[in-house]
């Protein structure tokens, strides 16, 4: 996973109200684009023996703290947020593990905000980068490799959707088995443009 805190969702599981993750914080496509997306994950996968993983935008990543806290945290910033209206870029790669392929998306004012008030919620004041992206392989590829695959994503570019949910993430290790959604929530503030 990318950035200083990384993203998940809360699980129904036997775990302690005290006990000290690492979580993270992510938008989840709307469903018909977040089918899409896992089509091209899994096929990706089988491809190239790559891990599997639910297709997400990383908000905020690498948060620990207790469980309890971090929940009731994430709780009250989706209260705070507006369903956001995205726009896919374009298909790009990288070197790092976790941002092997992706789908850049589209850094609205919007979403900048979001991303700000997810790092101050939770204790990070200073700037930080934020390139917002939807990841398709996880890895380590030859350029040539993620060159081909890049090439197959050109139809994505362009393609809107619109993220109405934050999920809270628990992981255990880098293995993306390990990643748990602990919670979702809705992104509940009205639109400026439907308030009064």
């Amino acid at each position: 996973m990318e950035g200083p805190c990384r993203g998940l969702k809360i699980a129904h599981e036997n775990v302690s109200p005290r006990a000290k993750h690492r979580y993270h914080l992510w938008l989840i496509p709307e469903t018909q684009v977040a089918s899409r997306v896992k089509a091209v994950i899994d096929h990706l996968s089988e491809t190239w023996h790559a891990p599997r993983f639910a297709p997400h935008l990383t908000l905020w990543g690498g948060i620990e703290g207790e469980h309890v806290q971090v929940q009731l945290a994430a709780s009250r910033l989706a209260s705070t947020l507006a369903p956001l209206s995205l726009e896919i870029a374009a298909p790009a790669y990288g070197m790092e593990y976790f941002r092997c392929v992706y789908l850049r998306v589209v850094e609205t004012p919007a979403l900048r905000q979001a991303h700000t008030q997810a790092r101050t919620l939770f204790g990070c004041r200073e700037a930080t980068t934020f390139s917002p992206h939807i990841s398709v392989l996880y890895g380590r590829y030859s350029d040539t490799v993620k060159q081909r695959v890049v090439a197959t994503l050109s139809n994505w570019c362009g393609i809107t959707f619109e993220t109405r949910e934050l999920s809270l993430i628990r992981s255990e290790s880098e293995d993306p088995q390990d990643w748990h959604v602990i919670a979702t929530f809705p992104l509940s503030r009205r639109p400026e443009s439907e308030s009064w």
